[in-house]
């Protein structure tokens, strides 16, 4: 049988990229929509020629109601057909986002999903796949450069990532939605619809259904493949930059005392203006983890996947001038439940 160009491209990306090979497992995060039952269709074809087990994992988050439920009946009926192995996991989002009133419903579905996700895949050699693609790329940046995230916001989602548990791998995000639609249609691949995807009062949709379009017509129709070609070149130039902040954070950081983190204002403003700020972000997002009741850290960063309440360049430049000025004594309050509280050289960082 001929494959379709995007199963040698998967398998490509797979053993050569990702660095998979015989014996290894993939877990495959499926909702059911049209990109997950996409990957999983395209890992099915090749686990068995790279000798690979595939295992599906479905998530629901206790929320929208029946819908959710037919979409689980439907993932666990597609993997039943093909005799794919398949792991249902629940999870309280409502309560989660309730408990924690700075958390958004959206942004504790996220949490939870990626840490029911880890367990399952906490297993030696196994690899965690996510559906997300081009077009999804290209809408984090977007909605980064928007809210001024800064520059980690432009380098968008990682095609793999190290994380608590387990790798995460995104075999299709160099993949375009309209390649998917072509490749489900080709192969007869059904799917459900998640209704709040059509709903452009999400600022998400409406950049996948009122901008990106006009964007691909009017400007360029490869509009999110080079945004996401950007994204990859602003992530090489972050791993240096990452190197340089945990480093500058090391210099500035003072020992533990109570909570939060605690930084040396004289100490932060001898380093470069540019670095200031990143070390701040680098402190924050250690803060706000910490908070996260076992919830792991790179699920709770703000720079990943947005959420409604964000740190901004604007939020950063503001404790600056906490850390610039001649008064010794200022406090602030930042999204998130975070705060910022200088006392004379100590600048504590606090998630409340």
């Amino acid at each position: 049988m001929k494959w379709h160009p995007m199963v040698h491209r998967t398998k490509e990306l797979l053993t050569k990229h990702f660095g998979v090979r015989s014996g290894d497992t993939l877990l495959a995060a499926v909702s059911g929509g049209a990109d997950s039952i996409c990957m999983l269709h395209l890992l099915h074809t090749l686990s068995a020629p790279l000798q690979l087990s595939l295992c599906c994992v479905h998530v629901h988050h206790g929320i929208r109601g029946e819908t959710a439920d037919r979409d689980a009946a439907f993932v666990r009926a597609f993997c039943e057909e093909r005799d794919i192995p398949f792991v249902f996991k629940k999870v309280d989002a409502t309560a989660y986002a309730a408990a924690h009133p700075h958390v958004s419903l959206e942004e504790a579905a996220r949490m939870l999903r990626y840490q029911a996700l880890e367990e399952t895949a906490a297993a030696p050699r196994t690899f965690l796949c996510t559906a997300h693609n081009a077009d999804d790329n290209a809408e984090t940046v977007l909605l980064h450069l928007f809210r001024g995230t800064g520059l980690r916001g432009l380098a968008g989602m990682p095609d793999l990532r190290p994380g608590q548990q387990t790798t995460i791998l995104r075999p299709l995000l160099s993949v375009t939605r309209a390649e998917i639609e072509e490749y489900n249609r080709v192969h007869g691949l059904s799917f459900v619809e998640d209704e709040t995807n059509e709903d452009t009062a999400y600022a998400r949709n409406a950049l996948r259904h009122e901008i990106l379009p006009v964007a691909a017509e009017k400007i360029n129709a490869k509009a999110a493949l080079h945004i996401t070609d950007n994204a990859r070149e602003v992530a090489e130039l972050l791993r240096w930059v990452e190197g340089q902040t945990k480093e500058g954070f090391d210099r500035c950081r003072l020992p533990a005392e109570g909570d939060g983190i605690r930084l040396s204002v004289r100490a932060l403003r001898a380093e470069e203006p540019f670095l200031q700020g990143e070390i701040l972000r680098y402190a924050l997002c250690l803060a706000r983890a910490k908070h996260h009741d076992g919830i792991p850290a790179q699920h709770a960063d703000p720079s990943g996947t947005p959420a409604q309440k964000q740190i901004t360049r604007t939020h950063i430049g503001d404790i600056l001038a906490l850390v610039r000025a001649d008064n010794g004594r200022a406090a602030l309050d930042l999204p998130g439940g975070l705060t910022a509280t200088r006392e004379h050289d100590e600048l504590r960082l606090l998630s409340v």
